[in-house]
């Protein structure tokens, strides 16, 4: 076999699979936020474990792979499907959006990018700090008490959670959406490999699948 001729084939096929996954995670709806915050716990517990615990390089991606490898072998205690996985990481990405909003004129000393890289880990400070941080957005029609009122209250706030998660959160590259993105992407990619969402494949497809890994 001529392996330019697979090696086109597949380059083809690959684009065509992004450009149509693009469409599809358009449409995924983000989670709502009452669920969101019950999936929260269990993502914030496998941070914990793969940054702090074992202080890994990439913990944060470990993290997101192990939480949304749980979907597909339903180890998890607080049961989640693969499409929650989907749902949660569009729901975690909008959140960091709307944080961005709400802190622009509180947060100071960061630049464009470190304010993005706070905003992208800020979920992981929990839903109490979250929830804080949303009601400081004037258009928020919460009473202004109820947010951060400056810089300092939201350092405090983040302080107080210990060392290593104020030193992830507030001084870290993390990128949390991309690792939520790329694990939830994997592991329903692995679902439709295996025929775990119902897809059949026949014997010859079979045998193509078992030369290779799914694509991350």
């Amino acid at each position: 076999m001529n392996v330019k001729v697979s090696a086109r084939a597949y380059l083809l096929a690959a684009a065509r699979f992004h450009h149509d996954w693009l469409c599809y995670w358009r449409d995924v709806e983000p989670m709502a936020d009452d669920r969101f915050f019950e999936l929260l716990g269990p993502f914030r517990a496998e941070v914990e474990k793969f940054c702090i615990q074992y202080k890994r390089t990439d913990g944060v991606r470990d993290a997101a792979r192990e939480f949304c490898r749980k979907a597909v072998t339903e180890e998890a205690e607080d049961r989640y499907s693969v499409e929650d996985t989907l749902r949660f990481a569009k729901a975690y990405e909008a959140m960091t959006k709307q944080l961005a909003r709400a802190l622009k004129r509180v947060v100071e000393g960061f630049g464009g990018d470190c304010y993005n890289d706070l905003c992208d880990a800020l979920p992981l400070a929990g839903k109490g700090i979250v929830l804080r941080a949303l009601a400081s957005d004037p258009r928020s029609g919460r009473p202004r008490r109820e947010g951060f009122l400056e810089h300092q209250e939201v350092a405090e706030a983040v302080r107080e959670l210990g060392k290593e998660w104020h030193s992830l959160i507030w001084h870290g590259e993390n990128y949390v959406c991309d690792a939520l993105k790329r694990a939830a992407r994997y592991y329903w990619l692995h679902l439709v490999r295996t025929g775990g969402d119902g897809t059949e494949w026949d014997v010859e497809e079979q045998q193509v699948l078992s030369w290779g890994e799914t694509p991350e």
